[in-house]
Order: C-alpha cells, then structure tokens, then sequence
C-alpha cells in the first residue's frame, strides 16, 4: 500500500490532523499498531497536541507462529488511547468491568485472535468484536456519534449498532465495503 516508511507517517498524518479537527472537546482517539508502528503514530499524535492517557496491549495467545523462526512470534498488538482535552474524557469504568469477569479492566487485554466462524470475515487484519466491544461501550455513551475512519471488516460498526451508538464510517476499498461491511451491518439489522 505505502512505497516507503516517509509516505506512510506522511498518510498518518493527514489522517490523524483530520481526526482531532473533528473530536470533540471531550473525545477520545484509539489508533491500532503493532511493535514496528505504535511508536510513530505515537509521535504523531503527541505532534498534534492530544493528550496520552494510555498504551493498551492485545495479548493474542493463539497467534500464529513466526515461520522464518529467525524473531519472537507476532502475538500483540497495541492500541493507543489518546483525548483532546486533559479532563472530561468518557470513560466507563463500571459498565466494562463485564469484560473481565466484574473486575476493573486492566491495560492487558488477552483476548484470542482467533473469531468464531459466524464473526470471521476475508478481512486480512480484522479485529475482534470484543476488542470494539470494550472500545465503544467504555468510551462513548449512547446515542454519542463515533466516527471509524477505518472500517475495515465493520467490527466497530457492529458495536455502535449493539450498544446504540450513532457512527459515520469512511472505507477506500469497495470490496471490503461491498462484500464485508455493508453484508454485516445488513445481518446485525436483521437480528
């Protein structure tokens, strides 16, 4: 997709200006990387003058084995959690303690990679519904409007329709539109 590591930050930026330009006072910014790009988006989004509030870390025990055996096996995956202002941002503390058996959530989830064959689509980096689940749920509240700038396989869509969450969601590929997410929504509607 990118041709070199300078287009790719250059992207990153774009994205994330456009992001903060539209968060409101009080909204929070979740971004996705692995160990090799969580650093710069990390210094991107402290370049755009947003606030660090945490690092979270997906353990995924079944990931697959790293078949060079030449480096440790892939098996996290990092999100940053990242406010427009200092205070006020939402956060649920009480409501998502479910996901870790009515116990305060730590900043280790470890949540298998591995999907259930009726949530698993063609999506080559989806992620799992609990992990949008814990996102949605923990940082918004109902009826609040979520912007997804990367919809992808719609597993954040999914989780604005199941805990009434008003969304906008923007995706360049029409296939994964076509074929993954617009399918998706269509099924969870249908329930």
């Amino acid at each position: 997709m990118f041709n070199s590591k300078e287009e790719y930050i250059n992207f990153s930026n774009i994205w994330i200006n456009e992001c903060n330009r539209i968060l409101k006072d009080n909204g929070s910014i979740f971004v996705y990387g692995t160990r090799q790009s969580i650093f710069d988006m990390k210094n991107i989004l402290d370049k755009v003058g947003l606030y660090y509030i945490d690092m979270i870390t997906w353990i995924k025990r079944d990931a697959p084995p790293n078949v060079t055996c030449r480096m440790y096996a892939h098996s996290t995956e990092f999100v940053l959690w990242y406010c427009k202002s200092n205070k006020g941002w939402i956060f649920n503390h009480d409501i998502i303690k479910k996901y870790n058996n009515g116990k305060q959530m730590r900043n280790y989830w470890d949540i298998q990679r591995t999907m259930k064959k009726n949530e698993k689509t063609n999506h080559p980096t989806q992620k799992k519904i609990e992990l949008s689940d814990i996102i949605i749920e923990g940082h918004s509240n109902e009826n609040d409007l979520v912007y997804i700038p990367f919809a992808g396989s719609g597993s954040e869509i999914e989780s604005c329709i199941k805990y009434s969450r008003n969304y906008i969601a923007t995706e360049t590929n029409k296939q994964y539109i076509d074929e993954i997410i617009i399918p998706r929504i269509n099924k969870i509607l249908l329930k």
